[in-house]
């Protein structure tokens, strides 16, 4: 539609005559590709309006956005001309327009609106350019302004739209100083007005970019300009969250489901799931059920929620129920990764290796997971007694994180189940150095081998791991001499369990 509007108005001659001559052709080209539409729906297997289904899942209707988008069409224009940056947001909190004059602005917007497209075709024979540039703004706004079940106002959606907003203006300036060269006041207050706005423009996107800093800056001056949404305290939290404020995270997640303001019906699941992953870090298991399971109640396929209460009852020790949350979750979204890498520990956990194995490989495609689904493929392998391939496999694990002390654990007791007690000694060599220098670490270990349920699991360690990493701890006992008192005291308080 743009490259029409500038043939009929920017290259032909005469664009009165140039339409009518080509209404027809018009007219097929706009049938074709509504036909088009129509075809590729049908194929799709939907209705030619499916699309218009999306309303279901916003809080506001199709009428509600058209009426609405008239305000938002003004306020975009207002941006352009004076985008102050504390008028500028990542997010908006716009109310819904009920009717032609609820609010009245309402009204006003739609003819203001209406009256400027009459007014810009009605100019376009005389002044040819400077209706194209605005009739342009009207038209790359029809997309994302119109009938489609999107959200109400981006600023971004201005970006393409005002392209050719300011050409008539500077245009226009070039002009008349063109044309009062000789009127020196006239040129030195246009000039001087020129840079005025330039320097403002420029101060106005350098104190933005302060808000643009990182996330948490962006979306604290969010929650400054629109506190009522949801979203912005979402995401607030969020951060806070993956950076270790559990206080302030919890804050502004509570106050996301508080706010009023949502974009879509099922917005708060989110919320829900971080709230509950949030109280599972910090041992709360029972409130974060709560919450997963409230999560759940909105959207029943969230494999998220379904995975992290398989957790939670795996660690109440109700494994059957652990176990239907994660079929759920798996049968929901079985090429998910992090599902995947629950599905292979479980099969590994019941000694199926292969279906473990299965599970893994696609797991270790997503990075993140990739050192811990190959550390549990090469004890697959071992449990199938392929050691050369478990070894192989545990050694990929160490590269791909070489702070993975379990899979060097595992690999010790590969390589010396394996015969090869010169590098399994080597292996144990280096975790000793690694636990030595850690003492939470150098506990977390001991605490794993003094542990005799894990020791006939499948995902137990070997029999040799541990005194062979005891034997490298009392080869430099003047360094280790009080951890070496640590092992021996845990290994005695183990006999006299068993």
């Amino acid at each position: 539609m743009t490259l029409v509007l500038y043939e009929v108005l920017l290259v032909q001659q005469k664009p009165s005559l140039f339409s009518r001559k080509n209404a027809l052709c018009f007219v097929v080209v706009l049938g074709a590709t509504i036909l088009i539409a129509i075809i590729y729906f049908h194929y799709k297997g939907e209705r030619a309006f499916s699309f218009l289904e999306g309303y279901k899942q916003r809080p506001f209707t199709l009428a509600q956005r058209l009426l609405t988008e008239s305000r938002v069409i003004v306020f975009y224009i207002s941006l352009l001309l004076y985008p102050s940056p504390h008028r500028l947001s990542i997010a908006h909190s716009v109310p819904l327009s009920n009717g032609i004059f609820h609010p009245v602005s309402t009204f006003f917007c739609i003819f203001f609106i209406l009256a400027a497209i009459i007014y810009l075709v009605a100019i376009s024979k005389k002044y040819p350019f400077i209706s194209f540039c605005y009739l342009f703004f009207f038209l790359n706004h029809v997309v994302e302004s119109t009938f489609l079940p999107l959200e109400l106002v981006f600023e971004h959606r201005n970006y393409l739209p005002s392209m050719m907003f300011f050409a008539p203006v500077a245009l226009g300036l070039w002009k008349l100083l063109e044309r009062n060269s000789e009127k020196k006041v006239l040129k030195t207050l246009v000039s001087g007005f020129i840079v005025f706005v330039l320097v403002c423009f420029a101060g106005f996107t350098y104190i933005r970019n302060f808000s643009w800093k990182n996330e948490k800056t962006l979306w604290m001056d969010a929650a400054r300009k629109a506190p009522d949404q949801l979203r912005v305290h979402h995401n607030l939290g969020l951060y806070y969250q993956t950076h270790g404020h559990a206080k302030q995270a919890m804050g502004e997640y509570l106050r996301a489901l508080n706010s009023p303001v949502i974009n879509r019906k099922d917005e708060p699941v989110m919320t829900y799931y971080q709230l509950g992953k949030l109280y599972g870090q910090i041992g709360s298991y029972e409130i974060a059920r709560a919450y997963y399971e409230k999560a759940l109640s909105l959207k029943p396929d969230l494999s998220l929620a379904l995975v992290n209460l398989a957790s939670i009852y795996d660690r109440k020790g109700e494994r059957q129920k652990a176990d239907q949350y994660l079929l759920r979750a798996y049968k929901n979204n079985p090429g998910d990764p992090y599902i995947n890498f629950n599905m292979g520990i479980r099969a590994l956990s019941k000694g199926n290796a292969d279906k473990a194995i299965e599970h893994l490989e696609i797991a270790k495609r997503e990075k993140s997971l990739k050192s811990r689904a190959l550390m549990y493929e090469g004890v697959s392998y071992r449990e199938k007694n392929m050691l050369e391939k478990a070894a192989k496999t545990l050694k990929q694990s160490v590269m791909e994180h070489r702070g993975n002390v379990s899979a060097r654990l595992y690999l010790i007791g590969v390589l010396s189940q394996a015969g090869q007690e010169g590098l399994a000694e080597k292996e144990a060599a280096k975790v000793a150095k690694i636990i030595a220098s850690d003492d939470s670490l150098f506990q977390e270990v001991t605490k794993v081998f003094s542990s005799p349920k894990g020791r006939s699991s499948h995902l137990s360690f070997s029999e040799n791991t541990f005194s062979l990493i005891l034997k490298q701890l009392r080869g430099s006992r003047e360094k280790f001499d009080k951890r070496t008192e640590s092992v021996k005291k845990t290994l005695k308080k183990e006999k006299e369990i068993r």
